[in-house]
């Protein structure tokens, strides 16, 4: 298996791909762009093969230390009775065990950005919501899966209890949730694609396919250029078949949502 790409090695892979090693037609910061848009796109292709590929988790529990509970947060600030709002500041979670954070929205994008080490997402907050659980802090597992709804309409009209909806950056809940929840995510990208950065991609997470974030992003200056690579696009397109292939087989193997069932009479 490929041992993956760092920053650096994406940096040059592309230049070798547009034929421009020595930079005479792009820039340091356009290339930066152009394989950012390439994992934007990456990433969306394991968002919607198998997202939990990618997953994290987050804790809101008075078992952990500090204190990370729903009601920690200040009734004053919640738009809703029964909501929990992941873009104020004072929330408390374990993505942050040092101190208050919000772990979702521009208030998160804020707090934990590090500007020291190019940009570098030391804890990546939440991009998308995978799944809702409540949690047993004492014993360490999950107990009931909440059923996400498409807004408030829906939960109204719902027959389930352990119902909720996200609204903006916002948890509203058909009642009140309780203390300890565990949520799983999809996080933010873990790093700007800087040329600084000497690290794997995304931490080195599918690294047999980095080489499709450099081919995505060597699409777009096709696009700049007006000169179409027809043996770059074929080989892209086979590696976005290959990855989905991968992703799609391994959330099958896996899951626990997927049954076959064979009727006979």
């Amino acid at each position: 298996m490929s041992q993956g790409l760092t920053i650096p090695e994406a940096h040059d892979l592309f230049r070798d791909y547009v034929d421009d090693p020595d930079a005479t037609f792009i820039t340091t910061a356009q290339v930066q762009r152009y394989l950012e848009f390439g994992l934007d796109q990456w990433r969306q292709i394991i968002r919607e093969s198998n997202p939990y590929a990618y997953g994290a988790i987050c804790e809101f529990s008075t078992g952990t230390a500090p204190d990370s509970s729903y009601p920690a947060q200040d009734a004053a600030v919640k738009p809703f009775r029964h909501s929990l709002d992941l873009n104020v500041a004072s929330l408390v979670s374990s993505l942050a065990p040092a101190s208050k954070s919000a772990v979702m929205g521009p208030e998160a994008l804020a707090d934990w950005y590090k500007k020291g080490g190019g940009g570098v997402l030391t804890s990546p907050p939440i991009d998308t919501i995978l799944d809702l659980y409540t949690w047993n802090p004492d014993q360490k597992n999950r107990i009931d899966r909440f059923r996400q709804v498409d807004g408030a309409k829906a939960q109204e009209l719902s027959m389930f209890s352990w119902t909720y909806y996200l609204s903006g950056n916002v948890l509203f809940f058909n009642n009140t949730p309780p203390t300890n929840m565990i949520l799983e995510y999809f996080p933010v990208p873990y790093y700007t694609m800087d040329y600084s950065l000497n690290v794997k991609i995304e931490n080195n997470l599918l690294p047999q396919f980095h080489e499709l974030v450099v081919l995505l992003a060597a699409k777009r200056y096709m696009i700049r250029d007006q000169n179409v690579n027809e043996l770059l696009l074929r080989e892209m397109a086979s590696q976005v078949q290959m990855m989905t292939d991968y992703l799609t087989k391994r959330r099958l193997m896996g899951s626990n949502d997927s049954v076959l069932i064979k009727m006979s009479f």
